[in-house]
């Protein structure tokens, strides 16, 4: 069972995350060193009726699936959108936190369409982040972790299009939701004291 964190961000930008327990308490900023109290949780508002979608999507079978995730899962998003043809979900994992999931069609060299299921972690700036990122990047068997050009962490996932059913594919977007949430904690935990 996942320990409940709380994610916060230091004055200087930096994300960190704190077990739940912590709250209130004093730890040290892991990139400027200043001292940083554990927020108290704040309570998440749930929407009850299922989400409508916004627009259509880029892809028919992009647009189907986009529609099929917010039925399924309805009382997991808070915040959706599409834009540019593409649809982005914010689903609440346990304990009230939130993750952001994007979804796109892309076409290889090959003229392969593939779904691509990406989630940013957030900002990596220390050498033992890079090292931890590096070391989950291990335990993936069907995502990668990769740094953008901005030196953010992204979790993705790939599936050829014509391959990937409505099942399969909301098992993949609830897979990704909950590993880059997990990574996240894992990376931006601070020490508390």
């Amino acid at each position: 069972m996942a320990v409940p964190m709380i994610r916060f961000s230091c004055e200087c930008g930096k994300r960190l995350a704190a077990p739940a327990k912590y709250a209130g308490r004093e730890g040290d900023c892991t990139k400027c060193g200043k001292k940083i109290i554990v927020p108290h949780p704040k309570p998440a508002a749930r929407s009850s009726p299922a989400p409508e979608p916004v627009a259509k999507c880029e892809h028919p079978k992009l647009d189907s699936l986009y529609r099929t995730l917010l039925k399924q899962f309805s009382k997991e998003i808070d915040r959706h959108d599409v834009h540019n043809g593409v649809p982005t979900l914010r689903f609440i994992i346990p304990e009230d936190r939130h993750q952001q999931i994007q979804l796109r069609v892309e076409t290889d060299d090959k003229n392969r369409e593939w779904l691509v299921i990406r989630s940013e972690i957030g900002t990596v700036t220390t050498l033992d982040e890079m090292t931890v990122a590096l070391q989950l990047n291990r335990s993936l068997v069907t995502s990668r972790l990769y740094l953008d050009k901005w030196q953010v962490l992204q979790l993705e996932s790939r599936h050829r299009l014509d391959e990937i059913d409505e099942t399969e594919a909301v098992s993949a977007v609830e897979k990704v939701a909950h590993w880059a949430d997990e990574f996240e904690a894992k990376l931006f935990s601070i020490d508390v004291r």
